[in-house]
């Protein structure tokens, strides 16, 4: 009898357990899935406020779809100007890169096949597409730091830049197997570059455009002491004389000695007429050319697309 009710109590004790494990189990299951539903609800709640306010931040652009297809797929943490901006300067970017290998790419099989008028253009595209790079490079680095006129003018020129690529393939005539593959492309990369400008005036207070004009001060860029001294005063870095009594003969090979930086790079062209192109790399900055005056420094070229070559290439300077 002792023993019958010793084996009763032990098998209550041991059910009691059994349901007591059963009763964690639920509780933990339904905790778990109450805690996944809440990150959930919480985590599709911050996707849709992140789409929403790309959305409306790219009704703001001249290329509202391409921006949204280009911005929503992407991962961005919080709705925040400032993150939307750098994913947009990077999105831009990476179609930048696409372009400028397309444009080597063609431009060595141009040069292969023997399309010289083909490659000049397509070559002018690859510098173009490089000095883009840079631009769009230079605004996401510093659209924090620098002025607001400075980010604007580095993203339109990277807009210029397309266009001028777009011209020089149009002055050529080039043949429609290299004009049919860089037109769309290059054009679908002005939407992107178009729409960080655009973002970036909707997002980035300041001051309008200042004109240099719109007072009596010069820019901090120019030396009025240096503007205002006889030529006799200068101290030049290099000196170009046609009759061989300067450094350089041209004016281009002393431009070539300029290494740019934050030291002003000063060439004192002697009187005379200089009958070339002068090209100056963008790298090249603070390069300041004096001549004798009107009429006694010529710097002239006779290049033009009726010769062969592109407007880009046509410039005396």
């Amino acid at each position: 009898m002792h023993k019958e009710k010793k084996s009763k109590i032990l098998r209550w004790s041991s059910l009691f357990l059994l349901l007591l494990v059963l009763l964690a189990v639920v509780l933990a299951v339904t905790l778990r899935r109450r805690a996944t539903k809440g990150s959930s609800d919480s985590d599709h709640q911050a996707t849709t406020a992140i789409s929403k306010f790309i959305t409306s931040a790219c009704q703001h652009t001249l290329y509202p779809l391409t921006c949204e297809s280009s911005l929503l797929g992407s991962a961005l943490a919080e709705p925040e100007s400032s993150q939307l901006l750098d994913l947009s300067f990077r999105v831009a970017l990476d179609k930048v890169d696409q372009v400028h290998s397309l444009a080597r790419n063609l431009s060595q099989d141009a040069q292969v096949s023997g399309r010289f008028p083909s490659s000049s253009a397509l070559d002018d595209c690859v510098e173009l597409l490089h000095d883009t790079t840079e631009q769009l490079t230079d605004s996401a680095n510093r659209k924090n730091t620098a002025a607001k006129d400075d980010v604007r003018t580095w993203l339109s020129a990277a807009l210029t830049n397309l266009d001028t690529c777009i011209d020089g393939i149009n002055d050529l005539k080039l043949d429609p197997s290299t004009g049919d593959k860089m037109k769309p492309t290059t054009a679908n990369l002005s939407h992107y570059i178009s729409n960080s400008l655009a973002l970036y005036e909707f997002f980035t207070p300041g001051p309008g455009r200042r004109l240099i004009g719109a007072g009596d001060d010069f820019p901090t860029w120019v030396n009025r002491k240096l503007l205002e001294a006889p030529v006799g005063q200068l101290k030049p870095d290099v000196v170009v004389a046609k009759d061989g009594t300067g450094a350089c003969d041209t004016v281009g090979k002393a431009v070539a000695m300029a290494k740019g930086g934050e030291a002003r790079f000063v060439i004192y062209v002697k009187e005379g007429v200089y009958r070339e192109n002068v090209v100056v790399k963008r790298s090249q900055t603070n390069v300041l050319l004096v001549g004798d005056g009107k009429g006694k420094t010529i710097i002239v070229g006779s290049r033009s697309v009726g010769s062969g070559f592109t407007t880009f290439r046509s410039a005396t300077f």
